[in-house]
């Protein structure tokens, strides 16, 4: 009677005890590509996949072909073949495997690279996209549904064409000649102890973005 008492209340417990769930794999997906783009510009986006013991990868990049154009692949993820095809109506379809079994995609990696143009007649302000779509992934046993996803940006307005500087002055040295926009190289002489030199610059062009490099001094240089 006690064992089946014990047998009974021991029942009763595990009939009690919360279960515990194992939250299955998954996997997503990402294209980036740069922060600015003007009309006429040549780049490249990066289409990226994210998961764990990854072995294929499908699906269909898509872009509005009145604005880009499809120049080509190249970055392969390494140890995988990787099928990409022509570009159509705006569509590139791929499809990714890790052929030998030895390059399984365990966190996030760059599965190709896309180059476009674009249009030289893209107006200012437009908006860029490019979006991997229909993505499917499989680790070998599970198959995954990768939601969409897409880079996109507004093209910016054509750079100047004026690289002219409006002011040059060095605080603690004195510029020989004395700046003029026409001139493009001077001579300073300082102090042996002077260990940097102290440039202000601006541009010409209010939009233009002046950038000055290495401003430190060495001995003999």
């Amino acid at each position: 009677m006690k064992r089946c008492v014990t047998f009974l209340v021991l029942c009763l417990l595990i009939a009690m005890m919360p279960l515990t769930m194992t939250s299955a794999a998954t996997a997503s997906a990402s294209v980036t590509g740069p922060s600015v783009l003007r009309a006429g510009d040549t780049f490249k986006v990066a289409v990226l996949m994210t998961g764990t013991g990854l072995r294929a990868a499908q699906g269909t990049i898509t872009y509005d072909a009145t604005k880009l154009v499809f120049q080509g692949s190249d970055g392969v993820l390494t140890g995988w073949a990787i099928d990409i095809g022509s570009a159509t109506a705006g569509k590139v379809t791929f499809l990714g495997v890790d052929d030998k079994l030895t390059a399984p995609i365990n966190s996030s990696k760059q599965l190709f690279t896309l180059t476009f143009q674009v249009k030289s007649g893209v107006a200012t302000g437009a908006n860029i996209a490019v979006t991997a779509t229909k993505l499917s992934a499989s680790d070998g046993t599970n198959d995954f549904s990768p939601g969409d996803a897409s880079y996109s940006v507004n093209i910016a307005a054509p750079a100047s064409s004026n690289n002219a500087l409006a002011t040059l002055t060095v605080s603690n040295a004195t510029l020989s000649p004395a700046f003029s926009a026409a001139t493009t190289s001077y001579t300073a002489s300082v102090p042996f102890e002077t260990a940097k030199l102290s440039i202000q610059a601006t541009a010409a062009d209010a939009k233009a973005k002046v950038v000055v490099g290495n401003t430190s001094l060495a001995a003999g240089k």
